[in-house]
Order: C-alpha cells, then structure tokens, then sequence
C-alpha cells in the first residue's frame, strides 16, 4: 500500500427534508405558538449545518496545507447534524409524538418513499456536476427507504436501535470490506450512469461510501426517537440533549485519544499498515480518508477522523449534533430577528443545499480567493432563502416534492377522511 493521500472534500453535509409547518403542526396536535417556536429552533440547527457545509467545501485548508479552524470544528459534524434532524423530520412527516393509525400510517409511508426516491434522483443528478463534493443525497434517499419500516416503534426502541447502529454498524462495515471482492467497490459516489451497476452503487451506499447507510442510520433513529418525544412546553427535553451530546462527544474523544496516544494505537496503525507513517495516521485523522478505511489492523476503528465511520466516529458526531440541536431549541425560545437568515435558510434545505453545489461545482470554482468565494455564496443563498421564505413558505424543490408525495399518496391510498399528506 502506498502513502495514504486524503480528499479534503468529503465531508459534505446535506440538505434536509421536513414536513411543512402547517401539516406538521397539524399531524401531532402541537399548540401552534409553541410548535413554531420549536421547529425554529430546528430550523436554526438545519441552517448552521448549511453554513458549516459552505465552509468544509470552499475553504477547508490554509495556503500551506494545514486544516482550517472550520475545517476541524465542521468536518464531519455538519452532514451528522443534518441526518440527526431528518430524523425529526421523519418524526414531524409521520406524525410526531401522536403517531396516527393505520390509514394515515400507509398514507405516512408513501409520502416517505416518494421523498426519498425524488432526493435519490437529485442526488444521482448533482453527482454529475460535481467534482471534489461528496454529494450526499443519494445516501440520504436509501436512508429515508431504510426507516420508513421502522417509522412506529416506541421512542426508546428506535433510540436503542440507533445507539447499536452506531456501534455494530461500524464493525460490520469494516468486516465486509475487509472480506469482500475488488469488484464490489465503486471508486466514486454514485451518479445516473451507475445504474447498470446496481450492486456496486447499493454497495457504495451501504458499506463503502463517504455516508454509508450501515453506520449513518444511526443519525435518523436517534432523531425519529426525539421527535417522538419532543416536548414543546419546557426547555428540560432541549437541555437534556445539549447536555447528554456534549457528555457523548467527550467521552468519545476521551475514548479515542486513551486507545491512540496512551495505549500506542497510532504506533500499531503505522506499523500494521503498509505505507503509512505516523504522520500519515495523523493526516487521516484530521482529513479522513480519501476512498474508506483501511482494513489492515483492527487499530482502524479507534480513529476519529472525518467520515471514517468507525463506532467512535459515529457516537462522536452524534453527540456534537444533540448538542447543537439541543443549544439551537433552547436559544430560538428566545427568539432574535438577527438568526432569521440561517432560520429561512434551514426551512428548504434542499434548495439551498443543491444550489451551494451547483455554485461551487459549476460557478465559483475558477475563484483563487476562496474567501471571497464564500462570501458570495453566504449573500446569495441567505438573501435568495429569505427572499423565498418570506414570499412563498416552502423552498421550490421542497415544493415539488411535497406535491409529487401528495398526489402518490392520493392515487395508491384511501386515506380515512380528514387525514392530511405532510
């Protein structure tokens, strides 16, 4: 194995897709003052994802190399926070903490599946525009697929499925690749003309990409299970998860350095592994990988580099996102005109989010000053989102999505009469 070389692009979050207002509000019989001022605060969390995005892509090194001060606060942790607050997404479309009955459960359950087929599609889409972005949506179309059979369980259960996904995920991942053929691999995220691989892009999206749903899954359960339990009249339930994400996170962190540093897992990493020093180990740590993670030596899964998806990668950014959703609940309680950019920005996420790809992908990517580049892509995404929140509501793309689910959720469900399509 030669020197290990690192992508810096990888870590890169995507667009999230929740429920309008309106039909949420209605699905779990929320107070609407309070329930808007809630979602807010998941808004908030959705924009401050899309902002550390913008920074991963377009500025993550210095002149010399060496990783931004953004670069180690967002890689990695922006795309977890997006998944963990699809799962409340998925909470709010399915009915938030009053899970409907059967009727409106199947109508729940195509609504989901058109969603997550129209964000694969876009995602196989932006894929062909991009160079050097690890586009998330296609894993975020089988992610949504992957829960929708999960949708009702009890909020603890799909807490403790989350939590073993988290660990067990990780650990299969890594025993699949070690054990499975050259051929299974596809050397790039998914794009339209993988279609006639389907095998290899299932793989991709599974068990080798930069999200692979094994592992990531673990975001959406966790936030299913918090929407199920999201207590709109206190702050406790935001303090609880601001308090128990920054304990995960440390205690992680704390796990990862005692296994690298103190017991010599960095060592047994660069001897276990061909072509790799303990510089090399130091530079996968803070970029990630560029394909996935070696397999050579167990050693592996103590890392905590960008989208290695190893078990104390995963708890990690789990942690940090409660965290920040937790900080984003309890700050909207009071609510500032000043955060109302990054609000509008998080209530079509998938609009702005594919737009950021296609200006840094097509449109800024000739830019030597990348600050400059940056700070384009700020004005425009934030004054076009508030521009479009303030006039129509919904983003156009989450428009058309919400409009193609209604109409599939009408035509292949009889839905019990006053039911509503989220």
């Amino acid at each position: 194995m030669t020197e290990t070389t690192v992508t810096h692009n990888t870590a890169t979050p995507t667009g999230d897709h929740s429920a309008s207002l309106s039909g949420s509000l209605q699905a779990t019989g929320m107070p609407p003052s309070a329930a808007k001022q809630r979602y807010r605060g998941v808004d908030l969390a959705r924009g401050l994802a899309l902002v550390g995005m913008m920074f991963i892509h377009v500025i993550p090194d210095r002149a010399g190399g060496d990783p931004t001060l953004s670069w180690q606060i967002f890689a990695g942790r922006s795309s977890a926070l997006f998944a963990l607050v699809a799962g409340l997404s998925l909470s709010f479309m399915s009915g938030g903490t009053r899970p409907p009955g059967p009727g409106r459960r199947a109508t729940a359950a195509v609504s989901i599946t058109v969603r997550a087929l129209c964000i694969t599609a876009i995602g196989l889409t932006l894929a062909l525009a991009t160079d050097g972005i690890s586009v998330i949506l296609a894993y975020y179309g089988l992610l949504f697929l992957c829960c929708v059979p999960l949708l009702w369980l009890p909020s603890r259960v799909l807490a403790g499925l989350g939590l073993l996904a988290g660990v067990a995920g990780p650990l299969l991942i890594f025993w699949l690749a070690r054990h499975a053929p050259a051929s299974a691999f596809l050397d790039e995220d998914p794009e339209f003309s993988h279609l006639s691989e389907p095998l290899a892009m299932l793989w991709r999206l599974t068990v080798t990409g930069t999200y692979p749903a094994a592992a990531w899954v673990t975001f959406l359960l966790v936030g299913l299970a918090a929407g199920r339990r999201l207590d709109v009249r206190t702050p406790r339930y935001a303090a609880r998860l601001l308090v128990g994400g920054i304990a995960l996170a440390a205690a992680t962190r704390f796990a990862s350095f005692l296994l690298l540093d103190s017991i010599g897992g960095v060592r047994g990493l660069a001897t276990r592994t061909d072509g790799i020093s303990p510089n090399g180990v130091r530079r996968i740590i803070t970029w990630g990988f560029d394909t996935m993670l070696p397999t050579d030596t167990a050693w592996w899964l103590a890392t905590m580099g960008p989208h290695t998806s190893t078990p104390l990668s995963i708890l990690h950014t789990l942690g940090t996102s409660m965290a920040v959703l937790g900080l984003c609940l309890l700050i909207t309680r009071r609510a500032r005109r000043w955060l109302n950019p990054l609000v509008w920005a998080g209530t079509m996420p998938l609009s702005t989010y594919t737009l950021h790809v296609l200006l840094t992908s097509l449109v800024l990517a000739g830019w030597v000053d990348q600050w400059l580049s940056l700070l384009a892509q700020l004005i425009v995404l934030g004054s076009l989102a508030s521009w479009w929140a303030t006039r129509f509501g919904q983003g156009p793309l989450e428009t058309v999505l919400s409009a193609l689910a209604r109409a599939a959720s009408r035509h292949l469900v009889s839905a019990p009469a006053g039911s509503t399509t989220s």
